[in-house]
C-alpha cells in the first residue's frame, strides 16, 4: 500500500544524496584507459551439410533389355562460412 508520508522522506533523502555528492570533484583522465582499437576481421569456419545429388544406373528387366534409372544420392559436403567477428586490441 502506498503512503504519503514516505514521499517528503524519500525526497529528503535523494536531496541530501545530491548535495553530498556534488561536493566530490572526479577526475575522469586521471583513471581513464586509452580507447581501445576494434576491428571486424573475417572468420572462415566450415559447416557439413548434406547434398543431394543424381546418378543414373543401368539396370536390366527380366528379358535381359537394359534400361536406364535415375537414383538419387547423397554426400556430405564441407562448406566455408565467414563470420565477423570484433577484435579488440
Amino acid at each position: 500500500m502506498f503512503r504519503f508520508k514516505s514521499i517528503p522522506f524519500a525526497l529528503i533523502c535523494a536531496g541530501s544524496f545530491f548535495v553530498i555528492s556534488a561536493g566530490e570533484e572526479v577526475s575522469a583522465r586521471s583513471y581513464a584507459q586509452p580507447p581501445a582499437r576494434c576491428m571486424w576481421q573475417p572468420v572462415v569456419t566450415y559447416q557439413y551439410q548434406t547434398r543431394s545429388y543424381f546418378h543414373y544406373v543401368t539396370r536390366y528387366d527380366h528379358h535381359g533389355h537394359p534400361y536406364r534409372v535415375r537414383q538419387v544420392c547423397y554426400k556430405t559436403v564441407k562448406v566455408p562460412v565467414t563470420k565477423w567477428v570484433k577484435v579488440c586490441y
